[in-house]
């Protein structure tokens, strides 16, 4: 008998935890969903948030004065009368909230607008649940909410429809819109939102009965990204694109006047989506994971390549070296670097315009036009598209400083490589010049001419902004920034380290794909977040100062309420939280199946 326990104990085991398991998002929502955001755990991600480097900032001691008196206001004015006035504890509602959160959008055939489910698991503690949609009832009883009562799969639901306030002043007398509506009810342990009594009762259908209905598992555009991409992911979104297309043309329809169609020559929703190549997408996606190596983010839009046109054949690029040139130093802000051939993206998108309207060529030869009448020897398609190569690279070099507008501007430098810089810098310069109406100033820095123009009209007040631009052997340079352009012609300083041998780079960029595949971007996290420490504690009513134009005198004083939330006098030194502050890289990958970014943060040194 013992032995004979010993061996069935497993398979009851088994068979209890089988269906125990909490129903997944894929098997949840019915088949004509098109639209899906979940977390299919919460707890799961709730600890992975309460190990990420923000929310260990946010709780490490050093940060402990200024975290408090937020906390404090944040108890006082906003979940204390929360409490008292609509009996809504936060506490208790996150502790309910254990399995999924979902939020879905349905295709209905007969309705020209989308279904909408609001899903929340609270695993084990679905008596507390029944609890709080029961004391639900109780308030709308309370507050006469017109609301009926009504039984699906065996359990209560609450139907709530809007008032109706009858048809609008452009309507016809006779017409009236739809009101919406609400379905509200639990099934086991899942809280349901849902707008139509279809739809909430395939959710209580499903959850007392899995299988019993087609379910999104079976949409296979659905089923293909969950099995390549969302499966195990802490979080995911997907969108069928095909619907949202759908929606659009009837859209169009709907708005279309009968008596007066669009010409041959004017933009149609059809005409854009052929031109910007959007009718090849299929489905867009993305994921979100925490691991030991640190958290990533991928989206992918699935547009294989036999469909691929207009802005997806531009975003594609070409397969390149991204990797950071030697030149750039490991103490820069941000990096960036993508290449893709400068001439054929003009192309594809002289392609894409000209598809959507044919008149848009002609207005930008009227624009050429305007600059020719004051510079007759200029010429864009030479001196410009003829001119460009496959490189383009932005980036940021460290704050020299904590000046609010570095901060708010920052030294950003864009370059781009040509095969006549000097040429290409001469026709931009030419434009710019036509359009402000002014002479650009000339300086030699190391043994290269710098182009200063201001482009801040005349007469306006506060900080004056110039465009300063310069060519090398290889790429035309811009900036908002004369020191940034000066620090870059010089070159880097003896005893600066590489970004290309910074610690760590190559390891994470592993995990967006590498640096060969045409785009990579880097970001240090550190030296903005210091000069924000820095200056919000020098200046802690910056907020106040910035905020004092969108003031409403009938609303207050917003400045006030401001400086008792976020007293930045409380901040520590810096030097207390930088370990917080880290570096991400990202990365694109293109396949036949479609086009992805990655976002990778690595996890913080020990």
């Amino acid at each position: 008998m013992h032995m004979k326990l010993n061996l069935l104990l497993p398979v009851l085991l088994a068979a209890f935890t089988a269906v125990a398991a909490p129903i997944t998002p894929r098997d949840l929502l019915p088949a004509n969903t098109f639209a899906v955001s979940t977390v299919p755990n919460v707890a799961a991600a709730r600890k992975a948030l309460q190990a990420s480097p923000p929310a260990r900032l946010w709780n490490d001691p050093a940060m402990k004065a200024f975290t408090d008196k937020f906390e404090a206001q944040l108890e006082e004015k906003v979940l204390e009368p929360l409490l008292l006035f609509a009996d809504f504890d936060l506490d208790e509602y996150t502790e309910l909230l254990q399995g999924q959160l979902t939020f879905a959008l349905t295709r209905q055939e007969d309705k020209p607008t989308p279904g909408f489910i609001l899903v929340a698991d609270s695993g084990a503690n679905a008596e507390k649940l029944a609890e709080k949609v029961e004391s639900l009832r109780e308030a709308m009883v309370e507050s006469g909410v017109p609301h009926n009562r009504l039984r699906l799969e065996g359990r209560d639901f609450l139907h709530l429809i809007a008032p109706d306030n009858g048809p609008d002043e452009e309507d016809d007398a006779a017409v009236r819109r739809p009101r919406p509506e609400a379905y509200i009810g639990q099934a086991g342990s899942l809280f349901i939102v849902a707008s139509t009594r279809a739809l909430a009762l395939h959710l209580a259908e499903q959850q007392a009965k899995p299988n019993a209905q087609k379910s999104l598992a079976a949409n296979a555009e659905f089923a293909a990204r969950h099995k390549a991409q969302l499966k195990g992911a802490l979080g995911y979104a997907w969108l069928d694109f095909n619907v949202v297309l759908d929606y659009a043309m009837e859209l169009e329809r709907r708005l279309l006047d009968p008596e007066n169609p669009p010409g041959p020559l004017d933009p149609t929703v059809g005409r854009t989506l052929d031109a910007t190549g959007l009718r090849g997408l299929k489905s867009v996606s993305v994921t979100w994971h925490e691991a030991k190596a640190g958290g990533r983010v991928e989206m992918f839009l699935h547009v294989p390549a036999a469909a691929r046109r207009g802005l997806f054949t531009m975003l594609a690029g070409k397969k390149g070296d991204a990797s950071p040139p030697a030149w750039v130093p490991a103490n820069v802000t941000s990096f960036a670097r993508w290449r893709a051939d400068g001439q054929q993206l003009w192309k594809q998108f002289e392609e894409m315009i000209t598809g959507i309207t044919p008149l848009a060529p002609g207005a930008l030869g009227g624009a050429e036009g305007v600059v020719r009448a004051k510079a007759p020897e200029f010429n864009f398609r030479e001196q410009v598209i003829g001119t460009l190569a496959d490189d383009f690279i932005i980036m940021e070099p460290a704050p020299t400083g904590d000046h609010l507008q570095e901060l708010i501007t920052p030294s950003t430098l864009y370059l781009m490589k040509s095969t006549k810089p000097d040429v290409t810098l001469k026709a931009l310069l030419t434009i710019v010049q036509v359009a402000s109406e002014q002479e650009a100033e000339e300086a030699k820095v190391a043994g290269r001419t710098v182009y200063s123009f201001p482009v801040t009209p005349q007469g306006q007040e506060g900080p004056q902004i110039s465009v300063h631009a310069t060519a090398t052997k290889e790429y035309v340079a811009l900036t908002l920034h004369e020191n940034t352009i000066k620090n870059f012609l010089a070159g880097p300083r003896k005893g600066i380290n590489k970004l290309a041998d910074h610690a760590g780079l190559q390891a994470a960029a592993g995990q967006v794909g590498g640096m060969g595949s045409g785009f990579f971007a880097y970001e240090n996290q550190r030296p903005f977040a210091r000069s924000i420490f820095h200056y919000a504690k020098d200046n802690p009513d910056f907020l106040v100062e910035l905020l004092k134009g969108f003031q409403n005198p009938d609303l207050g004083r917003p400045d006030v309420a401001i400086n008792d939330w976020l007293d930045f006098r409380l901040l520590p030194d810096f030097k207390q939280v930088q370990k917080y502050f880290h570096f991400s890289v990202a990365g694109q990958q293109v396949t036949e199946q479609g086009i992805s970014w990655r976002l990778f943060a690595p996890a913080l040194p020990k």
